[in-house]
């Protein structure tokens, strides 16, 4: 029996270090849980940035290529203007030499008028 007992306290002295040990690692343990805990909060954070800079660059990039539709369209219609512009300048040069033209009709209309009720009286 005296046996057993020192058999038994010489196990509780290689149970007391492990026991130490064992909470020793608990405790590590759980700061570490603690630390990776606010390393996921802070990576959750930078994540939420990163998905708000993402949709600001999407956001950016349809804008830019709807400006750059715009660019399109306005060129083209500044070209079709320009078109335009010059025909329309041609027309004027047409229509000031008909003015002119109708003018000297007027003017001898009146001579012309004589001529034909004279023509239509002979």
């Amino acid at each position: 029996m005296v046996d057993n007992i020192c058999r038994l306290q010489v196990k509780i002295k290689e149970v007391a270090p492990l026991k130490k040990r064992a909470k020793e690692a608990e405790d590590s343990s759980k700061k570490m849980k603690d630390e990776l805990s606010e390393a996921l909060k802070a990576y959750n954070a930078i994540m939420v940035k990163v998905k708000g800079l993402q949709d600001e660059r999407d956001e950016a990039i349809r804008s830019a290529n709807e400006q750059s539709e715009m660019l399109k369209r306005f060129g083209l219609q500044l070209t079709n203007s320009d078109i335009l512009t010059k025909s329309l300048a041609d027309e004027y040069s047409r229509w000031s030499q008909n003015v002119i033209v109708i003018g000297k009709q007027i003017t001898n209309l009146i001579g012309d008028v004589f001529l034909s009720a004279a023509a239509l009286s002979y």
